[in-house]
């Protein structure tokens, strides 16, 4: 097991872990965050595609592979916008942990993504 599969099992455990029992406060953060992005819906489910298509159904920080994949704004989506260099696939755990969580700092599993992105483009090309 390399570094990045070890931390991605131990960051999975521990979410796991935090948020076992409290799903429906989790749906209810993440449902929130959403209802706010609704202008913006076409642009953003044609770049949500594009990039499951690109990158696929496996979540770049714990690399679980997942029906239902989100897809995450690396620098927000208001810096970014929705290029395809600023979009990752996330799992709904993962990508709540980014948002909603204080125990880990994001910018740690926005690293372990964006190091798996740059994995599967190079694999692709």
């Amino acid at each position: 097991m390399n570094l990045i599969n070890a931390r991605q099992a131990e960051l999975s455990g521990i979410f796991r872990e935090r948020w076992a029992g409290r799903e429906t406060e989790l749906f209810f953060l993440i449902w929130d965050h959403l209802q706010g992005q609704r202008d913006d819906a076409i642009p953003w489910m044609e770049a949500r595609r594009r990039c499951i298509d690109e990158l696929g159904r496996r979540c770049l920080c714990c690399g679980e592979d997942q029906k239902r994949i989100h897809v995450h704004h690396i620098t927000g989506r208001h810096i970014g916008a929705h290029g395809r260099e600023n979009l990752v696939p996330l799992c709904g755990a993962c990508h709540a942990m980014i948002h909603y969580d204080n125990f880990f700092t994001p910018p740690v599993l926005m690293q372990l993504a964006i190091a798996r992105r740059m994995e599967v483009l190079e694999a692709a090309e």
